[in-house]
């Protein structure tokens, strides 16, 4: 895994401008990447925006005809390239890497075998067998209490059956702002969709083989991590080309939700500004919800960790347990360092930053992209050491590359 050894550059003076180059959203490739495949377009004009592992992994899935494949280790991509090729009836075995191993395939297997799919699962998890795809559609229901990935896997695919197409969510969902992207892409592909309390109705309609090429955004829920060390910088100024508004990615909401560390922002020609204002307009909330942004949750719990002494309630968490990590569990045992109480409480968590005594950190990832990269703020603050650096390539693979223009020193590198 190779560690890694993060600590501010104290004897150079901080810029007061740094460029940060995120990569492509990885969300919104892979709804990209399925489309075109789905369409019979070439996916692979879309390979030179493939800059996160688990957009590559999908991408090679999806040109791959082999019945045996490996997915890699996102959630995600495995989910889409089931999905896939329930459609196509590619008779499949798809293995998986690292934590993916760890993780239930979840409601999307049930979806699939309600919609007339014949495919077994190692109780519950990686190798699916898909031995009949399905070739109908008209209504489903899933499960979409922890994760969203299946109701979006299920709305991508279904352009490719007639008629009006309906999925039934019963009993609520969660990442709603993901769900809301998928209906952004069915949309701009002429797709009408129309979003319920407990379902999702897609209209009639099937992908063009010649529709126009659409760029991939960035990466939203990448340049959170440097509005958290912007918490730790007030004052400099974080550039982000190519980064807009508006956008299709819920993570955009980060703006609001990092309002009380006292963030401004204002759009450039050729992107977006931001930085932390010193005084902060408004207090830190007493609660805050997660539930339709959970990639915030890291990076947010960090900016808080860093700017806040308080106590404040954090909902909407349950389902990050079922993440790369048990992300909430990973935050408590790492900003334990700090001496910050994090614990859970009847069904949410309680943050407590009152006693924080700021000192280097030794921190477990767990494998987690966004607890490695939540962490390695700090370094703004003390040193950092993380146990496994090469994690961050699920989503930002110049993550560091990308520190080291803030000042941030890699004191030992990757072995």
């Amino acid at each position: 895994m190779g560690t890694l050894k993060l600590a501010s550059e104290v004897e150079t003076k901080p810029a007061d401008w740094i460029d940060i180059q995120l990569p492509w959203s990885k969300s919104h490739m892979n709804r990209l990447l399925l489309i075109d495949a789905l369409a019979g377009r070439n996916p692979e004009q879309l390979e030179a925006y493939c800059d996160s592992k688990d957009s590559s992994d999908l991408l090679r899935a999806l040109l791959s005809r082999e019945e045996k494949i490996n997915i890699g280790e996102g959630a995600t991509p495995l989910r889409f390239l089931l999905a896939f090729r329930a459609v196509t009836g590619l008779k499949s075995h798809i293995e998986a890497s690292g934590t993916l191993q760890q993780r239930k395939v979840g409601s999307i297997a049930e979806a699939l075998r309600a919609l007339g799919a014949e495919l077994e699962t190692a109780a519950g998890f990686a190798p699916v067998t898909l031995k009949r795809g399905i070739n109908r559609f008209s209504q489903v229901p899933v499960d979409a209490r922890r994760s969203s990935q299946a109701v979006s896997a299920l709305m991508l695919i279904a352009p490719a059956f007639p008629g009006v197409k309906t999925i039934l969510t019963p009993g609520g969902r969660v990442s709603e702002t993901y769900i809301h992207m998928t209906a952004g892409c069915l949309e701009k592909e002429g797709i009408a969709v129309r979003i319920n309390p407990d379902s999702i109705r897609i209209g009639s309609g099937t992908y063009n083989r010649n529709a126009a090429f659409t760029q991939p955004e960035r990466d939203w829920s990448a340049a959170v991590f440097f509005l958290s060390l912007a918490v730790a910088m007030p004052g400099t100024r974080f550039h982000f080309p190519g980064l807009i508004l508006p956008s299709l990615q819920g993570d955009a909401l980060a703006l609001e939700y990092w309002k009380p560390f006292g963030l401004k922002w204002h759009a450039e020609p050729d992107g977006l500004t931001c930085f932390i204002q010193a005084e902060p307009d408004k207090a830190v909330p007493d609660s805050i919800n997660f539930s339709d942004v959970p990639d915030l949750a890291p990076a947010w719990i960090m900016a808080a960790a860093i700017g806040t002494q308080s106590i404040i309630r954090l909902e909407g968490t349950a389902h990050l347990s079922d993440k790369e990590s048990n992300r909430m569990q990973r935050m408590a045992e790492g900003l334990a360092g700090w001496d910050i109480n994090l614990c859970e409480n009847d069904g949410h968590w309680m943050l407590d930053t009152r006693n924080r005594n700021i000192r280097a950190l030794r921190i477990q990832t767990g494998g987690d992209h966004r607890i490695a990269m939540a962490f390695s703020t700090a370094a703004a603050l003390t040193p950092v050491e993380l146990d496994d650096v090469h994690c961050v390539a699920k989503s930002f693979p110049g993550f560091f590359n990308e520190l080291e223009a803030c000042n941030l020193l890699l004191q030992e590198k990757p072995v």
